[in-house]
């Protein structure tokens, strides 16, 4: 079969070949591609016209150079590069793809010969680019593009390929080598035939001149987003060019200080913003260069910079952006904002600094409505991102120091005109768009076809608006008197309104509209004056202190205590009373919190009261949410040294108040909890609202009546987030400073769930696999979940002892239970129990019994349900969530036996995991490591039990070994990404390791699987060696092998010697390899790290002459 029929099987479809057939003719390629030379491809390109024999041969010609670069000399190279470009140019009908092929084989030969000149003089190929560019004819033109375009795509990618010693400290240097002349070469050459396009009358009326105009935009947009690497950490290189921001070198600041350079790219925009497709090139060179910054960026060159861009950017969007240029436009804003100090924009000149701030508050005022109506309106969130970035850009000069940027006597006017005047009218716009009419002008919400997942979390209003809600905070805070004001203000409207509703004196027909205006409102509240830790509790923003200390310091003191206590009281007890009188004796935050309250209690009543039509759950939701974040922010109490926290906006900490807030939230969660039993969103963030109340709390909630009260006529088994409340009454227990309040909350709460436990036990004993006891136990085992997340230091023996007699049923149950959802349950317990209860035990005895426990539900889970993992595909998520939890649990356990000797752990953790392992090794299979949560955790157990318990690999059988290296050989291999490959590689260590120690336990075949993945190891370091934390353990894992074996590695490194592609660099290579180990290798940190520090040495000496394949 010749190559011009093979190729026209591999293109048939498949009715019109057969399998075997093609697989025939895939061979003859394959073959052509190893034994191809340059002579060979010659006689092919002259005779052959077939585009797919033509690409496998530009292909392969690549391949051909980079392979056998060590023995071809540099004139060799040079004339193969050029034959590569001559042929695309002179041979007339080639495809595009052919085109690129051949192009993208010369690139690659350019960027291998960059370091060592085998390519020759650059200026040659430059002046090849420039003759392409110049030549009348559009075909060289569209070439001499592409040329530059496969160039810096090249020199800013890599070649992940060991087997050519192309190694990432190579593409590291050939990418700085390029930057210095190469890519500014290119993008010279781009800039000036984009100026020349810019010139002519009209771009998008000629296809080739569109197209041609395309090209280089891509060009200039490749370099404007170049990851230079002079300012990255060389081992933590990333050859990906996600740059944000445009970071030239020093030497770009002659070209980058003519202005003409930019006005090229506003101009050409100008011409071709109609076209959607080449403006996304054109914007996306304004956006970087928007970013521009680093060394080129003086402080003169900065505020020119600024100056001009700024002006055209006014020009060029003289009545604002247009639909499609939206998000570029808003990210040029941002980055202007973001990209330098703030003082460079303020210092502009007057009348342009008036225009640019001006037009920038307007049009994103403008864009609130626009945004935010079509959000809610018909859930189209295309503006969404815009806004987002133009109010992050507003918050960047809320917080920056612009002031020190103005004379005295023109911060007061540029304060008031420029930046707290728009700051308002942006506020005020976002309560606008967020309200309805008359109030505001939010538009009412489409019914959209199709179904709707309830619990979609993405859908979630505080979720989906948290990068508007954020900044809106800062400007909030920016205002915050008149804000207090206004927030306060419209609470009250909306309340009057509600009240009004609710008593039949105003028309319930606007109900649902006014649900939506509270729910925004409550929002608002929630996010604008409290912010959230990553650990979840809240605090007061600093602006709400600061406020408060400096109304105390004009009214001559502190607030009275007695008028906020009793204002807080009416809120809660009346809350359609007037309560106009507060203002000027009650903190004006508190008086906002206390509207609050009135709402939360006006809302209770209706739910107390069966008028349940009345509210919303989402509404609810929003409430509970709001609450939950201020009732922990100002329920916190001040550092004792905090001389100013007496004038600080907080609740009461006791009294009667306090106990009136506490026991009316504590009864209002309870009465959501059964009113909306259904909702199980609306529940958590109830319970949620009630944990805020813990810390400050607990004793009150613990010795409140009502808690007891609630609780018996309340089935917490049936309670739909039963294990979060579970979690929270624990919490109440365990903060309480009392043994008798924790005493009477056991005997009420704790010991009747684990005799109904046991009664629902032995019916299951009875008569197993029924659907409601089933259904009854996961009830509970999923409340004593909750008891083992409320684990602390202090209250985890007592915490083990109320779950270790569920713990000891677990085998038996998942023994008999056929039902997946009981075992899950068992196995999330037991998750929890070993995450959160296990770490706190010191008694020994304790331990032992979980280990015990936790052995026969393996052994159990093994003889009864493993089965079903056999063949399991990658598709089968819901049987991998088992494993995930399985292998979390021995992950847990092996952790915990960190600090015991290793006497103990032979009998505990590692006993536990040992047996797991053996189990989880004979289901474990390529397909089932495909989900990529069990192969991480399935590693990383293995890494655990060979770092924590090394000694325990001495009773593995040859088997369980075996299988074992196995695994840790196709991790090695990369299949399953990269954090994989340095779990294994670590692990693979700690097993040479103790082997190496221990020789006397080392078996053939494992020596064996040692040597098969020295090579392995070897070729990682040669992979990553621009990837820190892989390189480090590729290196101590490659040297772990050695100390094993050196005799194998020395004929491992004899062998590669010895073969053809490296019989030229044989002498120069024995050299580097010998330099690796000057003394005979040892176990040791020091000797570790040495080794390292040659493997780094070792890597730059054979770059570019070794080669592995």
């Amino acid at each position: 079969m010749d190559l011009e029929r093979a190729a026209e099987t591999i293109l048939a479809p498949p009715s019109a070949v057969t399998a075997e057939d093609r697989k025939a003719a895939e061979a003859i390629f394959t073959e052509l591609k190893g034994a191809l030379t340059v002579e060979h491809a010659k006689n092919i390109m002259a005779s052959s016209s077939h585009p797919f024999v033509l690409h496998q041969v530009g292909q392969a010609m690549g391949e051909f150079v980079l392979r056998e670069w060590p023995l071809l000399e540099g004139a060799e190279v040079e004339s193969v590069y050029k034959m590569l470009v001559e042929f695309t140019a002179t041979k007339d009908n080639l495809p595009v793809y052919v085109v690129a092929e051949f192009l993208k084989s010369t690139a690659m030969i350019i960027k291998r010969g960059i370091l060592d000149k085998k390519t020759g003089d650059p200026e040659v190929l430059y002046e090849t680019i420039r003759g392409l560019l110049a030549h009348p004819e559009a075909r060289m033109q569209a070439i001499g593009c592409q040329l530059i375009s496969s160039l810096c795509e090249q020199f800013s990618s890599s070649w992940r390929n060991s087997k050519f010693s192309i190694t990432w400290d190579f593409h590291l240097a050939a990418k700085s080598e390029f930057e210095k002349t190469g890519l500014r070469r290119l993008l010279e050459m781009a800039v000036s035939n984009l100026y020349n396009l810019v010139e002519r009358s009209d771009i998008l009326s000629n296809a080739f001149e569109r197209r041609f105009c395309e090209k280089f935009l891509e060009v200039a947009e490749s370099a404007f987003s170049w990851n230079f690497s002079a300012r990255i950490f060389r081992r933590l290189f990333s050859m990906n060019q996600n740059s944000t921001s445009f970071r030239p070198p020093k030497s770009w600041a002659d070209l980058l200080s003519n202005e003409a350079f930019f006005l090229v790219f506003f101009k050409l925009h100008a011409k071709c913003r109609s076209d959607e497709n080449l403006s996304v090139h054109s914007l996306g060179c304004l956006v970087q260069l928007a970013s521009l910054a680093g060394e080129v960026m003086s402080d003169d060159f900065s505020q020119h910079f600024v100056h001009i861009f700024t002006d055209n950017l006014l020009s060029l969007f003289p009545q604002g952006p247009a639909p499609h240029e939206t998000d570029a436009f808003a990210t040029i804003v941002h980055r202007l904002f973001m990209y330098r100090p703030v003082q460079t924009l303020i210092r502009l000149p007057e009348e342009l600094r008036t225009r640019f701030f001006s037009y920038i508050s307007q049009y994103v005022e403008h864009l609130t409505g626009a945004a935010l109506s079509d959000a809610i309106r018909i859930s189209d969130h295309s503006k969404h991102s815009a806004l987002s970035q133009l109010y992050d850009a507003w918050s960047i000069l809320l917080r920056g120091k612009w002031r020190v940027a103005l004379p005295e006597d023109q911060c007061a006017v540029f304060e008031e005109s420029m930046v707290a005047g728009p700051t308002w009218t942006l506020i005020s716009a976002f309560f606008n768009a967020t309200q309805s009419a008359p109030m505001g002008s939010r538009p009412k919400e489409e019914e959209e076809g199709g179904d709707e997942d309830d619990d979609d979390e993405m859908k979630d209003d505080r979720i989906l608006y948290a990068d508007l809600l954020t900044p809106l905070s800062s400007m909030a805070l920016y205002s915050l008197p008149r804000f207090l004001e206004t927030l306060t203000s419209t609470l009250r409207s909306r309340l009057r309104e509600f009240s009004a509703m609710a008593d039949g004196s105003a028309d319930s027909s606007r109900l649902p509209e006014w649900q939506e205006d509270m729910h925004w409102l409550m929002l608002i509240a929630a996010t604008s004056l409290v912010g959230e830790d990553l650990d979840g509790s809240c605090h007061v923003q600093v602006e709400v202190y600061d406020h408060s200390v400096k109304l105390c310091g004009e009214r001559g003191g502190p607030f009275p205590p007695e008028a906020r206590d009793s204002f807080l009281q009416q809120c809660i007890e009346h809350p359609t009373a007037p309560r106009d009188t507060a203002a000027g004796h009650v903190d004006p935050f508190l008086i906002l919190v206390g509207e609050l309250f009135a709402w939360c209690s006006l809302e209770h009543q209706l739910l107390s009261s069966a008028s349940i039509d009345m509210i919303s759950p989402e509404l609810c939701r929003s409430t509970a949410f709001a609450l939950k974040r201020i009732l922990n922010a100002t329920s916190s109490i001040p550092e004792p040294d905090d001389t100013e926290a007496v004038h600080y906006p907080l609740l009461p900490t006791s009294g009667p108040v306090a106990d009136l807030i506490v026991n009316f939230f504590l009864t209002k969660t309870f009465t959501t909890l059964h009113k909306f039993s259904g909702e199980r969103r609306l529940c958590s963030d109830s319970v949620t609202m009630l944990e805020s109340l813990v810390e400050s709390h607990a004793a009150t909630l613990a010795a409140s009546p009502a808690l007891f009260a609630l609780l018996g006529e309340m089935d917490l088994a049936r309670c739909p987030v039963r294990a979060q409340l579970m979690k929270v009454l624990v919490f109440i227990g365990a903060a309480a400073n009392s043994d008798e309040l924790r005493k009477n909350m056991f005997n009420q709460i704790l010991n009747p769930l684990t005799v109904r436990y046991g009664s629902v036990l032995s019916q299951h004993r009875a008569s197993p696999n029924t659907t409601q006891v089933d259904s009854d136990l996961i009830d509970l085992l999923q409340c004593f979940d909750g008891v083992a997340r409320a684990s602390q230091p202090q209250s985890a023996s007592t915490l083990f002892k109320v779950v270790q007699p569920v713990l000891e049923t677990c085998p038996d149950l998942v023994r008999t239970s056929s039902s997946a959802a009981v075992v899950t349950a068992v196995l999330t317990l037991m998750q929890d129990v070993t995450t959160k209860v296990s770490i706190y035990i010191d008694d020994k005895e304790d331990s032992l019994k979980l280990y015990m426990c936790l052995l026969q539900t393996v052994d159990a889970y093994r003889s009864t349900h493993v089965q079903r993992f056999v063949g399991m595909n990658s598709d089968d998520e819901e049987k991998a969530a088992d494993l995930v939890l399985f292998m979390e649990i021995l992950s847990n356990v092996l952790s915990n036996d960190i600090l015991e000797s290793p006497g103990d752990r032979q009998l505990s953790g590692s006993q536990v995991a040992m047996t797991s392992l053996e189990m989880l090794l004979c289901v474990m299979s390529e397909s089932l490591l495909q989900h990529p949560e069990v192969a991480l955790k399935f590693y990383r157990l293995l890494l655990y039990l060979t770092e924590f318990c090394p000694e325990s690999l001495a009773f593995i059988n040859d088997q369980l070994l075996n299988a074992m290296c196995e695994c840790l050989k196709a991790g090695l291999t990369s299949k399953f990404g990269t954090e994989i490959t340095s779990v294994c590689l670590e692990s693979l260590a700690e097993v040479a390791v103790y082997f190496g120690a221990h020789r006397d336990k080392c078996t053939e075949s494992l020596v064996g699987h040692f040597h098969t993945m020295m090579p392995m190891a070897f070729e990682a370091c040669l992979e990553n060696s621009a990837e820190a934390s892989i390189f480090s353990e590729a290196c101590y894992c490659l040297y772990a092998l050695i100390c094993f074996d050196k005799d194998y590695f020395n004929s491992f490194a004899q062998e590669l010697l010895q073969r053809k592609s490296n019989a030229k660099a044989a002498t120069k290579l024995g050299e580097a390899f010998a330099r690796l180990f000057p003394e005979e290798p040892k176990m040791g940190r020091r000797e570790r790290l040495q080794f390292r520090q040659r493997m780094e040495k070792f890597l730059g000496e054979i770059q570019g002459l070794l080669w592995l394949h």
